[in-house]
């Protein structure tokens, strides 16, 4: 496997954190990537649990259930939940 970045900034990036680190270029790299793989991860992961939530409030708003009501429709007279 390689890797040919033609991109004289690139090059510049690396050597200048791999010379900061005393890592390889080929490390930092490595770090640096998978660093935003991980955050692009989190932002999917952030991004569906939002959607998720908005989905959930439209439901509970069809349904006639709103912050005011809710505990009407989680527990009985008793105060038990149903």
């Amino acid at each position: 496997m390689s890797m040919n970045i033609k991109d004289e900034e690139v090059h510049r990036l690396a050597r200048k954190l791999a010379d900061q680190t005393g890592h390889s270029m080929t490390q930092v790299v490595r770090e640096a990537l998978t660093e935003y793989d991980a955050k692009m991860s989190e932002e999917t992961r952030k991004a569906e649990f939002r959607q998720a939530l908005e989905n959930l409030v439209g439901t509970l708003k069809d349904d006639g259930i709103t912050a005011a009501n809710a505990a009407d429709f989680l527990y009985d007279e008793d105060g038990l939940p149903h």
